[in-house]
């Protein structure tokens, strides 16, 4: 439901949602202490006007997930990334993020391999294919989403000169991560683990969170790791949607969709964007969360987001322009778009063998442009920005001068 909210250019709408986080914070304090016996946070899967963990019954173990915090805590820090505001960063991002680490020093035990053991832990609503089980160990999800909050823990300390005394701590628990695992179909292990084993055809796809908004450097130098996210995406896809007229359950789409252009894949993408738009809306634009029936917000954000990503990816310090772009979409145009780092993409054009890109930075930076195909000409026609040539021949460097609106003719070979 958020997930545009910041690639949409709406970062003034997320602080709804971290304010509710913080206003609930005592009630994840006692969750931690009182069903872990730990410090810090647990959000649990359903909070309302508070926070307590318990969504508990014979067959739901919701309270056994672990990753609640971890995951808001990247929206939280991803409005930095996107803003830029300092103040929220040491005022609210990094706090949060502490006591969202903090769960995890007390939670992790060693075990027999020197790796941690996540336990309990729960994949939601999924049990593992020799298991009837939701309450389990070293979900995927959970073990991703404490690498990704002490990875950003560790960066925003750093930018802020604090933690020092912490950091080599956060820095050895993540050396402690179990590694992602590939079954023996070629597909990502959803607990990471060799005793339990993957029920694929659950309608979610928790066990691909490391893609939902970008690609971690494990999985990028990895393409045994990339190859097995696609095949899970596939096998999905293949499960829930081939041939299925009526559509199965936004949410679940709306995962599938991010983990593919995460990883540029433009035609799972847009297999994922079809279903989208065509099997859960009403006609008043009301979204729903099966097909046509059970009003829910998951698509509202979802969709857009898959569409941004489609056409744009950031990081700081660079631009991926069309990452994921599908073969139904050889021209169009995009306005609007926010990128990490304070940057406004206010305009991208695109049709066979021509890039037109209006870009606006808050402040003076040099950043990386990447195209996916080589460029065979460039200009900046419009504002004092310096464009070399990078270091591969699809990539361009751009230094971008603070507060002044620059557009660059870029000429690409044409798509094959």
């Amino acid at each position: 439901a958020i997930a545009a909210n910041l690639m949409g250019n709406m970062p003034e709408l997320m602080l709804a949602y971290t304010s509710y986080i913080e206003s609930i914070v005592p009630w994840l304090e006692i969750n931690a202490k009182h069903l872990f016996g730990a410090r810090g946070i647990v959000l649990p899967s359903r909070s309302t006007t508070h926070g307590f963990n318990n969504a508990l019954n014979p067959n739901f173990a919701g309270g056994m997930w672990v990753g609640g915090a971890g995951w808001a805590a990247h929206f939280f820090y991803d409005y930095y990334l996107y803003t830029g505001d300092r103040e929220f960063l040491a005022q609210h991002v990094l706090p949060f993020m502490e006591k969202a680490v903090a769960f995890f020093e007390d939670y992790l035990y060693e075990g027999p391999d020197g790796k941690w053991v996540f336990s309990p832990t729960q994949s939601p609503e999924n049990t593992p294919g020799n298991s009837d089980s939701q309450a389990s160990f070293n979900a995927t999800m959970d073990v991703a989403v404490a690498k990704e909050l002490l990875h950003n823990t560790i960066a925003a300390s750093r930018e802020l000169g604090r933690n020092g005394d912490k950091i080599p701590l956060w820095e050895q628990m993540l050396a402690k991560m179990p590694e992602y695992m590939i079954d023996d179909n070629g597909i990502i292990k959803e607990w990471l683990t060799p005793r339990l084993e993957n029920r694929d055809s659950h309608r979610h796809s928790s066990q691909l969170y490391p893609l939902f908004d970008g690609m971690p450097e494990e999985i990028a130098r990895s393409p045994e790791l990339r190859a097995a996210f696609r095949k899970s995406i596939e096998y999905k896809l293949d499960k829930h949607w081939k041939n299925n007229q009526r559509g199965f359950m936004s949410f679940g789409l709306v995962q599938l969709g991010q983990a593919a252009t995460s990883l540029g894949e433009g035609e799972l993408a847009y297999h994922c964007l079809k279903h989208l738009v065509n099997r859960f809306w009403l006609n008043n634009l009301a979204s729903m969360h099966n097909h046509r029936s059970l009003f829910n917000m998951d698509i509202s954000g979802g969709m857009p987001a898959v569409i941004i990503k489609m056409l744009a990816a950031s990081e700081p310090g660079r631009i991926q322009l069309l990452p994921a772009l599908p073969r139904a979409w050889p021209a169009g145009t995009i306005e609007g778009v926010l990128c990490r780092g304070q940057i406004e993409i206010r305009s991208l054009q695109w049709s066979p063998g021509k890039v037109l890109v209006s870009l606006k930075t808050a402040r003076k930076q040099r950043i990386t442009l990447d195209l996916p195909w080589d460029i065979t000409h460039f200009a900046a026609n419009k504002g004092d920005a310096l464009v070399e040539r990078g270091n591969s021949k699809n990539c361009l460097v751009v230094t971008l001068p603070a507060e002044q609106e620059v557009t660059l003719e870029i000429r690409t070979e044409s798509r094959s």
